[in-house]
């Protein structure tokens, strides 16, 4: 009988998961942790966290790809105050900011803040805020394996 092999864990899904498993931020944001691009802001009552891997180019050498990549995750802290989405980000700052070691199964090697810009989403036509976010860009160098062991 053979088995399948694990699915190969992204390193988007170990960020999420990282951030899910950080007290400090689930007790900001509970379980709103989601991957993708900001799309357009609903108006928004509760914080909620979304990350996206900006780029990630892969390192090769002579005889192929290797198992190291590297990237920007950024991750958008939007919150419908400014202070709950500047306390989002400082949990987020904390969790990420130097962070080496494995994420659910990917080899962080270095984790570093880059980049952290504010600003705030209004509503069409009018005056009022929908939403005040604080953006974080992370540079990060990582190790990644399929699930049976080999590298990627």
């Amino acid at each position: 009988m053979t088995t399948s092999p694990a699915p190969l864990v992204t390193v988007e899904a170990a960020f999420i998961q990282q951030a899910l498993g950080c007290l400090a931020i689930t007790d900001l944001v509970g379980n709103r942790v989601d991957p993708g691009l900001s799309q357009e802001i609903e108006p928004v009552d509760k914080p909620r966290l979304l990350v996206t891997r900006i780029s990630g180019p892969r390192h090769q050498s002579l005889t192929g790809p290797t198992n190291l990549g590297e990237g920007r995750m950024q991750f958008d802290c939007i919150a419908p105050t400014y202070h709950q989405a500047k306390s989002l980000a400082q949990a987020v700052r904390r969790e990420f900011d130097g962070y080496r070691g494995t994420m659910n199964g990917v080899f962080v090697q270095q984790c570093l803040l880059d980049d952290e810009r504010d600003f705030n989403e209004a509503s069409p036509g009018t005056d009022s805020r929908r939403a005040f976010i604080t953006q974080l860009d992370f540079m990060f160098m990582n190790s990644e394996e399929y699930g049976n062991g080999e590298t990627a």
